[in-house]
């Protein structure tokens, strides 16, 4: 959770920290994407990859607070100033690089910055054979966590473990698939799978590939690019099952199981996955919005209150996309001003969307408003009903069910 600001002491002298401002407790760092310095351009993906890789990594660190790659890809191709990222972050420490691949060998450089001050803290160069990229991401994480103010000690942090492939092609179609996966569009969605197959060719035991292919599957069902049909739903699940079955600390299988286990109320089983996901990657945005709408759910709205506006607060240019989910807690919570506000801030409202803020409308009075609401909804969806929405909600305790269905009605919603 969010503390008021703080100082601290470090090389640079006593001065407001940058994460203490943004109202977090640890030291704060963004990896910016790193460059492709490879003569092929298609080579961009591996680039963008091994930044995504290295974020994760740290992200596995609970002595940092790590900004989500949402946030730091808005940089991607731009020239930066690095005080300047450090100010629109709130970040201590930002991290640059390139990449240079040919053949079976990588060549990354990467240096560490204050960002207040623009000092080089620390720089280095790795050569290394492809096959080595699992020790070289691992390596480049240690030094970044020995250069932190207060030398966090060695022995406190854990390696993050992973599973390299036998053949790093797989690794490499993995790699792609999730680059064309973040741009969130139809033809993309389906190269991403396509990548995806061609790794699990080569790796049919490829936990993270198995994990992924699940997201996509779940993406290109969520965003209706296949049919939402009990078969494609099961291929999803199935995909997350496999990852589970051979990496049982896989992330992505446990984020995802988590999503399906609440989808069919199997509530002992979602805390399961999603424990195991979030003590594997507590600075992941995706998994502290994901832990904070479980706890809503469970009944516990004011810590999964907290839980999404830390999310957010990681993920400062992604954080419309968990608006919602602060806005249900917080109306949980019977605070509607501030539910609706949070509503507000969803840039293309859905249907389930709009009839939550008719509701906050309501509790609070704002009469006229809440019906401008209604007829909006029902001119997008005639057949809408008050407890047909309800019922399709995950709430596990009756009281918060009827609270909800009871301000719907109050809305002048049909029920």
């Amino acid at each position: 959770a969010a503390s008021s600001p703080a100082t601290m002491t470090s090389g640079h002298g006593t001065e407001p920290a940058a994460s203490r401002k943004a109202g977090f407790e640890k030291p704060s760092i963004a990896v910016l994407p790193f460059t492709n310095m490879s003569a092929d351009p298609e080579q961009g993906f591996f680039a963008d990859g091994i930044t995504e890789d290295i974020i994760t990594g740290l992200s596995r660190f609970p002595h940092l607070v790590v900004v989500a790659r949402n946030s730091t890809f808005t940089y991607k191709d731009k020239s930066v100033n690095v005080k300047e990222v450090g100010e629109a972050l709130g970040v201590e420490y930002v991290v640059e690089g390139s990449v240079r691949k040919a053949g079976n060998r990588v060549r990354v450089t990467v240096q560490l910055v204050h960002a207040g001050s623009g000092e080089h803290i620390w720089a280095e160069r790795y050569d290394r054979e492809l096959m080595d990229i699992f020790e070289l991401q691992d390596d480049l994480c240690n030094s970044i966590i020995a250069t932190m103010p207060g030398r966090l000690e060695a022995a406190a942090v854990k390696h993050m473990s992973r599973k390299a492939p036998h053949d790093m092609a797989a690794y490499d179609f993995l790699l792609a698939a999730k680059i064309h996966h973040h741009k969130f569009t139809e033809d993309d969605n389906a190269a991403a799978m396509d990548l995806l197959n061609k790794a699990l060719d080569l790796e049919p035991d490829f936990a993270a590939a198995h994990a992924w292919k699940a997201c996509v599957l779940g993406q290109a069902l969520a965003r209706g690019y296949i049919e939402r049909s009990d078969e494609n739903m099961k291929d999803s699940r199935e995909e997350a099952e496999i990852a589970y079955r051979i990496d049982e600390n896989d992330v992505e299988a446990n984020r995802i199981l988590c999503e399906w286990e609440m989808f069919e109320g199997n509530w002992d089983k979602a805390r399961l996955h999603q424990e195991r996901a979030y003590v594997a990657n507590p600075n992941d945005p995706r998994l502290v919005a994901q832990r904070g709408e479980l706890l809503t759910w469970l009944g516990n709205p004011e810590e999964g209150a907290e839980l999404v506006k830390l999310a957010m607060q990681l993920d400062p240019y992604d954080a419309q996309a968990r608006a919602h989910l602060l806005g249900r807690a917080l109306f949980c919570l019977k605070r509607y001003d501030e539910a609706l506000g949070a509503y507000q801030k969803i840039p293309a409202p859905r249907i389930g969307h709009l009839a939550d803020m008719a509701a906050c409308l309501a509790r609070l009075g704002r009469t006229a408003e809440a019906k401008a609401k209604v007829e909006n909804l029902l001119n997008q969806d005639p057949g809408f009903t008050a407890s047909g929405y309800v019922a399709g909600l995950y709430y596990t305790q009756e009281t918060a069910r009827a609270h909800h269905l009871e301000s719907l009605r109050m809305a002048g919603l049909p029920d």
